[in-house]
């Protein structure tokens, strides 16, 4: 497990999060690069993975706020693990996005069936993670 600590927040800037974890899987080295900094940014404790089996065990042990899957990884898929959240109680409503490279109608619908956000990896995929959790953090706060 590789996990990264928060960065500190300016008073000008405080972080959207605190106190909140996200799971970072996929195998993409150069892509977890690039997040992790800017889910800190957010100020999030990021935890990551390369693979789909070792982000279910992570997932369990470290009861994140939030989950990111990629589907293509090496030991299965995000959309194996997502469906497997699913099934569990504590993980029911964990919000999760969906990245993958592909823009596919049958995993985009099967994503949306599961309560999960697909986003296509391309430039603008910060911009769609960023969009993403500012509607989390609405959510959030409507439910409190």
């Amino acid at each position: 497990m590789v996990a990264s600590k928060s960065k500190p927040s300016s008073p000008d800037h405080p972080p959207m999060f605190s106190n909140k974890t996200v799971l970072l899987a996929d195998d993409s080295d150069s892509l977890c690069k690039v997040l992790t900094p800017r889910l800190e940014s957010l100020g999030l404790h990021v935890v990551k993975s390369h693979d789909a089996a070792h982000a279910l065990f992570l997932i369990h042990k470290h009861m994140p706020d939030f989950a990111i899957l990629d589907i293509v990884m090496p030991g299965g898929n995000g959309i194996a693990v997502l469906e497997m959240l699913r099934t569990d109680p504590r993980f029911a409503r964990l919000p999760v996005a969906i990245l993958t490279g592909m823009n596919d109608d049958r995993n985009r619908i099967r994503t949306e069936v599961l309560r999960a956000h697909y986003i296509i990896k391309c430039p603008t995929v910060w911009e769609s993670l960023r969009k993403w959790f500012e509607e989390c953090a609405g959510e959030m706060i409507t439910s409190a």
